[in-house]
C-alpha cells in the first residue's frame, strides 16, 4: 500500500467512525446551539451533537473526491445511489404549503402564536434532517463501495468498528436499564424508564426498546456462531455458553416481536448447518429456548418485583393469536391507540396506527387515489399517515408505514417502487450466493456464516419495518454484512 493509498484509507476509516456517530443526531442541536443556552454544560452537548449533524456534509465530498472513478457499481450499490439522488431532488419540488393547509384545516395543527414554530417545525429542521439523512445514506454507500474495490480484506476492518460501535452503546443502555430496575423492580424491560420515548441521553432520544433488542440480537448472533464455529478450549466455551444464555435472557424480556422473529429464525439456521453434531445442536436450542422462556414465564407468575398485569406481552399476543374474537377489547393495541369515542362494547375500533396491515392498505389506497406517480418524497409516510390520522396522538404515533416495500412507494413513488424490488433481487442473488457456499460448499467461514445469519434477519426486518430504506442502525448492519459477505465469497473463490 502507497503512502496515498493509506492516507485515503485512514480518511475513510474515519469517515466511516463519524458516520455512525452521526446517527440520531438533529438539526435541532444546531439552533439550540445559538438559541437554546441555559448553561456551559448545555453549550458543550449541543455543540457535540452540532459536529455529529455537520460533519457528514463535509465529508460526502471528501469522500466522492477520493472514490472518484475507482469504483465499480453493481445493482445493489447502483440504485441506492440512484433513489437516494433522486429524493434529494424530490425535496426540492415537495410541495410542503399543501400538506400543512390539510394539517392546518384538519384541526391537527392549531392555528394561533405557535403556528410559524409548527410550521418551521414541518419544513425547517425536517428538511435540513432529511437532507443530511440522505447525505449520510450517499456517503456510507460510497465508503464501502471504494474499499470492496481497492482492499476486500479491510471489509471486515469496518465490521469490527461497526460492532464495537453497537457494543458500546448496547452496554451503555444496559447500564441505564440496571439503574432503573434498581428503583422501579420492573422486571419487564418493555417497560424500563431507561427506553422510554421522553427519556434522553446527551440531549439525544433514547433508542427505543425494539432498536435497543435488535442491537443486543445482532450481538448474540455473532457471539453464538464464534462459540459455535471457532475451535475454542472447552471451558471458554462453557464460559461463553453462560454470556450467550445471560443476554438471550435479555432478548426475551425485552418482549419485543421483531427480536423474537429473529432469535427463532436464528436457531432453525443453525439447526440446519452442516458440520455440526445434530445432537448437540439439538441440546444448544432447547438450552437457549427453554430457560429463557421458563424464567420470564416463572417471573410473571410469581409476580416478582413491580407487577402489572399486562406485563407479559408475549402471553397477551399468543392468547390473541389463538382467540382473536374473545381478547380484542383486551388487546394492549386496543386500549392505547383507539379514540375514547370510539369505544364501544364489545367492538375493535380499527384506526390507522390500530395495525401495520391496515397501515399498508391505507398507505397504497390513498397512493393510487391522490395519483402520486412520483411520491411524497423522502419519509413521505410520515406526512400521508399524518394527513390520514384521525386524532393528534395519532397523527404522531402513527406516522411510520413499517414495511421497505410501501415505504419505498409512499416516498418515491413508481421509482421508489422499482428501485426497491431491484434492491431486493439484488440482496436475493446475494443470498443465493451464500446458500451455494454453506450448504453445497459446507464453508466453516465463521464471518460469512454469522453475518449471513444478521444479513437475513435485517431483510426479513424490513417486511415489518423501513429497516435499511431509511439511514440509521439497519442500514448500516445491512451493508456491512452485505459488503463482508461479498468479500468473503470473492476470498472463498480464490481458495479454491
Amino acid at each position: 500500500m502507497n503512502t496515498n493509498s493509506r492516507k485515503n484509507f485512514i480518511i475513510v476509516v474515519l469517515s466511516w467512525i463519524i458516520i455512525l456517530l452521526s446517527i440520531n443526531s438533529g438539526f435541532y442541536s444546531v439552533t439550540n446551539l445559538f438559541y437554546n443556552l441555559h448553561s456551559l454544560e448545555s453549550f458543550f452537548i449541543n455543540l457535540i451533537n452540532s459536529l455529529r449533524w455537520t460533519l457528514p456534509l463535509i465529508l460526502l465530498p471528501i469522500i466522492l473526491k477520493i472514490s472518484f472513478r475507482k469504483i465499480h457499481y453493481n445493482l445493489f450499490s447502483l440504485n441506492l445511489l440512484f433513489i437516494s439522488f433522486y429524493y434529494l431532488v424530490h425535496l426540492f419540488i415537495f410541495h410542503g404549503n399543501d400538506l400543512f393547509q390539510s394539517l392546518l384545516f384538519k384541526g391537527l395543527i392549531i392555528e394561533g402564536p405557535n403556528l410559524n414554530s409548527e410550521k418551521q417545525m414541518l419544513h425547517g429542521p425536517q428538511l435540513m434532517d432529511n437532507i443530511n439523512l440522505l447525505v449520510c445514506y450517499i456517503t456510507t454507500i460510497l465508503i464501502f463501495s471504494y474499499i470492496y474495490q481497492q482492499d476486500k480484506n479491510k471489509i471486515l476492518i469496518f465490521k469490527i468498528i461497526f460492532f464495537s460501535f453497537i457494543c458500546l452503546i448496547s452496554i451503555f443502555i444496559f447500564y441505564q436499564i440496571i439503574i432503573d430496575l434498581t428503583k422501579t423492580e420492573s422486571m419487564f424491560l418493555y417497560y424500563n424508564q431507561a427506553l422510554s420515548p421522553d427519556t434522553k441521553y446527551f440531549d439525544q432520544p433514547a433508542p427505543r426498546i425494539t432498536g435497543w433488542s435488535r442491537m443486543i440480537l445482532i450481538i448474540f448472533m455473532f457471539y453464538f456462531f464464534y462459540n459455535e464455529l471457532k475451535n475454542i478450549k472447552k471451558r471458554s466455551y462453557l464460559l461463553n455458553l453462560i454470556v450467550l444464555l445471560f443476554i438471550s435472557i435479555l432478548i426475551i424480556f425485552s418482549q419485543t416481536r421483531g427480536s423474537l422473529v429473529g432469535f427463532f429464525f436464528l436457531f432453525l439456521f443453525y439447526l440446519c448447518l452442516p458440520n455440526i453434531n445434530f445432537s448437540k445442536k439439538i441440546i444448544i436450542i432447547i438450552l437457549f429456548i427453554s430457560i429463557p422462556f421458563s424464567l420470564l414465564s416463572y417471573v410473571d407468575s410469581q409476580k416478582i418485583g413491580k407487577y402489572r398485569a399486562d406485563q407479559n406481552r408475549m402471553k397477551i399476543t399468543f392468547e390473541n393469536l389463538l382467540s382473536p374474537e374473545k381478547n380484542k377489547s383486551k388487546s394492549l393495541e386496543h386500549k392505547n391507540l383507539i379514540n375514547n369515542n370510539d369505544i364501544k362494547e364489545n367492538k375493535y375500533v380499527y384506526s390507522v396506527s390500530s395495525g401495520r396491515i391496515e397501515t399498508w392498505t391505507k398507505s397504497i389506497e390513498n397512493l393510487i387515489k391522490e395519483k402520486k406517480i412520483f411520491g411524497y418524497g423522502p419519509q413521505g409516510d410520515r406526512y400521508m399517515l399524518t394527513l390520514l390520522a384521525k386524532s393528534y396522538m395519532e397523527a404522531i404515533w402513527g406516522n411510520n408505514s413499517s414495511n421497505a416495500i410501501v415505504y419505498s412507494s409512499i416516498s418515491g413513488g413508481i421509482i421508489g417502487f422499482i428501485s426497491i424490488l431491484l434492491i431486493y433481487v439484488s440482496l436475493f442473488l446475494l443470498f443465493l450466493k451464500c446458500l451455494k457456499k454453506i450448504f453445497i460448499n459446507k464453508t466453516k467461514d465463521f464471518f460469512l456464516i454469522s453475518c449471513f445469519s444478521i444479513f437475513c434477519y435485517i431483510v426479513m426486518r424490513s417486511f415489518f419495518e423501513n429497516g435499511f430504506t431509511v439511514f440509521g442502525i439497519d442500514f448500516c448492519i445491512l451493508i456491512t454484512s452485505y459488503y463482508v459477505l461479498s468479500s468473503r465469497i470473492s476470498i472463498i473463490n480464490k481458495g479454491l
